[in-house]
């Protein structure tokens, strides 16, 4: 029949050294129901010991990594949650399309939003046929102001939101101060077959469009010396080296210019005005939707309106007929 004792040994205790009693008089017996108790209590009070001296080291590797790592990511998330919250507006930016016409405001606009918004802001401009091929075609786009028109076109295929109104021009008949021409009316010009004309092609621009309206059909079939170009700049340019010796082009371009003068405003029955709208595009960054609303706001204002008379563009009046979907906003 097994032991205790028997029992202890099997299961390995290893050895100790405290054979000694509670009083420390005489040595525990083995034989003894207590001397054996005490021993196993010992046994175990020595592995356990032991077992510790052992694995404590171990675990205070483990923890010291642990911390470690525990420290290195609460450094890394403080970092991050510092670079967010500190980040300056500055490092927001909008990317803009933009009616060249627009070009002489925006050098003073632009500085003004960043200033008062910390939003940098990237101007593209261009032809509004030429912008709307662009965005059609998946171009990154935040905003959008050009002629409504076009913008209506793009809203109907759900590449823009709603548009806003900010200004209209209207057309001009200018000439440059090397031009020998006497023409002084738009009826003249058409008239006179000698008289090299500069226009904008309508194949890319609402301006061109406008310009042909104003054109008697018959002169642009037939008429020679008509040469086309993309906006009002390239016109002014044509006059400037003598290709041709009168342009047609926005109010605005003509006013901000300062290489042509004015001939003539549209006569009473042909003027006709293009309204510029702003909308912000299908594929403005989801960081920069907030930013670009502004941007909006802050074009549609009325002390912004008030600058861009300077710039030779009229408000829009209210009411205003529209496309649909487009609001004039009684500005803020």
């Amino acid at each position: 029949m097994k032991t205790e004792a028997d029992c202890i040994q099997k299961r390995n205790f290893p050895e100790f050294s405290w054979s000694y009693g509670v009083n420390g008089d005489r040595p525990f017996q083995d034989s003894t129901i207590h001397g054996i108790g005490m021993r196993f209590a010992f046994s175990v009070l020595h592995y356990r010991r032991k077992h510790l001296q052992e694995v404590l080291p171990l675990r205070r590797k483990k923890s010291m990594k642990r911390i470690w790592l525990m420290t290195i990511a609460l450094t890394a998330t403080l970092f991050v949650t510092v670079a967010t919250v500190g980040a300056s507006p500055s490092d927001e930016s909008l990317t803009v399309g933009a009616d060249p016409s627009l070009k002489a405001a925006f050098q003073e606009l632009m500085p003004l939003f960043k200033q008062e918004y910390g939003a940098a802001v990237h101007v593209v401009y261009g032809p509004s046929k030429i912008l709307r091929r662009a965005i059609e075609k998946g171009e990154a786009f935040d905003v959008l102001i050009t002629s409504a028109k076009e913008l209506e076109l793009l809203h109907k295929k759900k590449l823009t939101r709603k548009g806003r109104s900010i200004a209209q021009t209207s057309l001009v008949l200018v000439m440059s101060e090397a031009s020998s021409l006497l023409t002084v009316s738009f009826n003249e010009v058409w008239s006179n077959r000698s008289a090299r004309i500069a226009l904008a092609d309508p194949r890319l621009s609402t301006l061109g469009e406008m310009t042909a309206q104003l054109i008697p059909t018959s002169n642009l079939k037939t008429r020679t010396g008509i040469s086309y170009a993309q906006d009002g700049e390239d016109i002014s340019k044509l006059l400037q080296v003598g290709k041709a010796d009168v342009g047609i082009m926005y109010r605005a371009d003509a006013i901000n210019n300062g290489e042509v003068y004015i001939i003539e405003e549209a006569p009473n029955g042909m003027e006709i005005k293009d309204q510029l709208a702003a909308a912000i595009v299908s594929t403005a960054k989801k960081p920069s939707l907030k930013i670009a609303e502004k941007f909006v706001d802050f074009m549609t204002s009325l002390r912004i309106q008030k600058l861009l008379l300077k710039y030779g563009f009229d408000p829009v009046p209210l009411p205003f007929k529209h496309a649909a979907h487009f609001e004039t906003k009684h500005p803020a």
